[in-house]
């Protein structure tokens, strides 16, 4: 059983959401890409689908393959170890920087082919950044 994290965007005044997936949605979206997503970026797919936060244009289950995970993930997905096991929770459509999640929570940015870690949680990126 996966360790419950209590993950709330509630707290932010700048905030736009939607109104959350099912369990089946997520487990199908990680088997289209073959991995598995954190517990944190669960509860944020479930509780909210996707969401706008703090200036951040989180990636999420929709119908808008813009912001869809699993076609955010396949679109910025290369063949190099470091989108292996990973997948995309914003790109900023700034000088063509992708952030990225792996299924322990941490949070890394991808900058002309270079990966940096920058945050251990989704909580900690949006807080952060």
């Amino acid at each position: 059983m996966e360790k419950f994290i209590e993950f709330d965007l509630e707290q932010y005044e700048d905030l736009i959401h939607g109104n959350g997936a099912d369990e089946n949605s997520v487990s199908d979206a990680e088997e289209e890409l073959g991995l598995k997503f954190c517990p944190e970026y669960k509860q944020y797919l479930n509780k909210y689908g996707l969401a706008i936060v703090n200036g951040h244009e989180l990636s999420g289950l929709s119908s808008n393959k813009r912001t869809n995970v699993v076609e955010l993930t396949k679109k910025c997905k290369d063949n190099s170890e470091f989108s292996k096991n990973k997948y995309v929770i914003e790109e900023t459509n700034v000088d063509g920087i992708v952030i990225w999640q792996n299924s322990k929570g941490c949070i890394y940015s991808l900058i002309n082919g270079k990966g940096t870690k920058i945050a251990d949680s989704l909580s900690e990126y949006i807080d952060k950044y």
